[in-house]
């Protein structure tokens, strides 16, 4: 009844010692369940000589980043942070960086015009303003590398947008206005923090980027607890922004900064000691000028082309209307133009009738463009894309020397 076990004790150490021998015949050998190698690192089979770091380098270059995702924890809404991913070549050739598609704002470190040299860094700064509403919030990065292995890396921050300071209205609303007139709008910032002993300090300005951020003024009031209308403010200020004579005729979207003392909700220093915020300001602004044709929307001042083909192109015919008592005199020219590429030409005044005129005017989406997204806010502001293409018009109207046209398109193949 023991020869059953003796014979299996008897079979494996025979099996044993024929592996032995074979080993010590043939040697060790390659296998398909070997482990894959590490990033940045070649297989080298065991004998195949010493292994020192120079040997483990993937040839050409190799792309390495400290941390691909950042959480930034909380922040409050409207604020802007910046963090900086490291980035490192640890191949044997150059390494290139571009920026690729992003949600957010993406600045190369001081080698952008250059490559990586092997065992070189460099910083890759990411901006972005937390513009959405309290909650999750997440934005990411492209950056485009020559590293076969890692043609693209995705950089991602992310965190929770919060609310430890109040802004009511949460906008300078400024309605419909007429381009001649001056229109007022307030909002009210103010801090949560009833053990706040020092008073919230802001300055409000109008980014010089802008159309006519001249043409903005703001005024900072303090106001104490009890006439703030915000639900357990204990301290703020009112802050009230006075806009035109002149503004640009069409639909406005603009984001004043306000620089505060508020950290993280407390009032402490001087403005600009604490959180930076972007409060948006909007209006309609109506005059003399107008713009009609196919495609344009007169209710959301925008011109949508939507999808156009890359190989054909597409263009739009519109007229400009000038009306009133400085009709004939009136010519408007292109001033600026983003993208670029987009093509706009206006044409020679036609006379109508006294007191109207128009001017036609052409815009051109030329075929061969790569695929691209302009349309909406935009990814900073939590859209898609670049957001709206624009084009800035100037004219010789004594109260309305601007117009923007915003266009709206998807190129597809």
């Amino acid at each position: 009844m023991k020869l059953l076990p003796i014979a299996l004790v008897s079979l494996a150490c025979g099996a044993g010692l024929g592996v032995a021998l074979a080993y010590v015949e043939v040697g060790p050998t390659e296998t398909a369940f070997a482990p894959a190698p590490r990033e940045g690192e070649t297989f080298l089979p065991q004998g195949a000589g010493s292994v020192g770091p120079t040997a483990l380098k993937a040839e050409g270059p190799v792309a390495t980043v400290d941390a691909a995702i950042y959480d930034f924890g909380t922040m409050q809404r409207g604020v802007t942070e910046t963090h900086e991913f490291i980035f490192t070549n640890e191949g044997t050739s150059p390494l290139t960086l571009e920026v690729g598609r992003t949600s957010c704002k993406c600045t190369l470190g001081a080698v952008a015009n250059r490559p990586l040299k092997p065992g070189e860094s460099t910083p890759v700064k990411l901006e972005w303003v937390a513009k959405s509403l309290p909650g999750e919030f997440r934005q990411v990065a492209s950056v485009l590398t020559n590293d076969p292995r890692r043609p693209t890396i995705e950089l991602t921050v992310e965190g929770v947008i919060t609310e430890t300071a109040g802004l009511s209205p949460e906008e300078f609303l400024l309605g419909r206005i007429a381009a001649d007139e001056v229109a007022t709008a307030t909002v009210y910032l103010a801090s949560y923090d009833e053990e706040a002993t020092e008073p919230v300090r802001v300055e409000a300005m109008m980014p010089s980027s802008a159309a006519m951020a001249d043409h903005y003024r703001f005024d900072v009031e303090p106001v104490e607890g009890d006439d703030l209308p915000l639900e357990r403010a204990s301290k703020g200020v009112k802050i009230t922004v006075t806009a035109g004579p002149g503004l640009p005729i069409g639909h406005i979207t603009e984001w004043v900064t306000v620089k505060t003392n508020l950290q993280d909700g407390k009032p402490s220093g001087a403005a600009g000691d604490g959180s930076t915020l972007q409060v948006p300001l909007l209006a309609v602004v109506e005059g003399d000028i107008s713009l009609h044709g196919a495609h344009w929307s007169k209710e959301r001042s925008v011109l949508n082309l939507g999808t156009v083909s890359s190989r054909e192109g597409k263009e739009s015919k519109l007229r400009l209307s000038f009306k009133g008592d400085h009709a004939d005199a009136t010519r408007a020219e292109v001033a600026s133009v983003d993208p670029e590429w987009l093509e706009v030409d206006l044409a020679e005044p036609i006379k109508i009738r006294d007191g109207v005129v128009h001017q036609p005017m052409t815009v051109r989406i030329p075929p061969g463009r790569q695929p691209q997204i302009r349309s909406g806010a935009g990814a900073e502001a939590g859209g898609v894309g670049d957001g709206d293409a624009l084009i800035r018009l100037k004219t010789n109207h004594p109260t309305s020397s601007e117009l923007d046209v915003k266009v709206r398109f998807v190129i597809a193949q």
